[in-house]
């Protein structure tokens, strides 16, 4: 059982292995599923290739189990990009499967959304905290504690894209 859900786990390449609804497992695992790494997010997906017209194409496990169409994505709600229960997937814009994202590698605060504020290369010992949101960038102020800055960050980052919302 996964979030009351009964979950099966199918093996991958590279020791990896995916998690999908009980529903789904007779369909899936059907196929030669291998795990992508994915250098950006730095994850592991589920994936296949497929011949179509004499060109091999890949086909990601998220998105056979959660369709979602044109100008839409699935999104891993929990950020387990292996975990493909239907439970975890929810179809998302671009930006909404951003913000589930937790901090990046070279994070120097400890929050997500704030920055150290620089002052002729040097680091002055202020936090900027800011967020992106539909290719807009909004700046939401100079604190002196990194703390304060990241509440800011996450008042705003619930405003414009709620549930999507990852602070970590």
């Amino acid at each position: 059982m996964h979030n009351d859900e009964p979950c099966r786990t199918i093996t991958l390449t590279k020791g990896q292995k995916a998690i999908c609804s009980e529903p789904d497992f007779a369909a899936l695992s059907q196929h030669n599923w291998h795990a992508c790494w994915d250098a950006k997010s730095q994850n592991y997906y589920a994936g296949r290739s497929m011949k179509i017209q004499g060109q091999y194409l890949n086909l990601m496990m998220h998105q056979v189990v959660c369709f979602t169409g044109l100008g839409m994505e699935p999104d891993h709600r929990n950020g387990d990009s292996l975990d493909n229960s239907r439970n975890n997937l929810r179809p998302a814009n671009l930006s909404q499967n951003r913000h589930n994202t937790g901090k990046r590698s070279n994070n120097t605060s400890g929050y997500k959304g704030v920055i150290k504020q620089l002052r002729n290369g040097k680091w002055n010992g202020k936090w900027i905290a800011r967020i992106k949101n539909q290719q807009q960038l909004y700046y939401l102020g100079i604190f002196d504690d990194p703390y304060e800055a990241s509440l800011a960050y996450q008042r705003k980052a619930i405003e414009l894209v709620g549930e999507f919302t990852n602070f970590g």
